[in-house]
């Protein structure tokens, strides 16, 4: 039983990883197609657009945490993060 539990609960995440992965990609080109957004912003995975990670990393407590960034829109001229877009399904 707990082998099945275990299958069931992989094939949930494995298809909800799938699902949210579509939906940034969606979110994504919706922001591209726009004319003004595409020539002044990056659009992309904080690891494809962002030089600098600390702006992702917020005080928690006596620690820093990062935010849950899906996508993060960033400014060309300047390479400033100026919105972090976490999807939702």
């Amino acid at each position: 039983m707990i082998g099945d539990e275990k299958e069931i609960i992989r094939k949930r995440q494995s298809r909800a990883t799938k699902e949210g992965g579509a939906k940034e990609e969606d979110v994504k080109y919706l922001l591209i197609e726009d004319s003004v957004i595409s020539k002044n912003f990056l659009i992309g995975k904080p690891s494809g657009v962002l030089k600098d990670k600390s702006p992702l990393y917020i005080p928690y407590g006596k620690e820093k945490a990062i935010i849950d960034a899906d996508l993060c829109v960033v400014r060309k001229k300047d390479n400033r993060l100026v919105c972090v877009i976490s999807v939702k399904k």
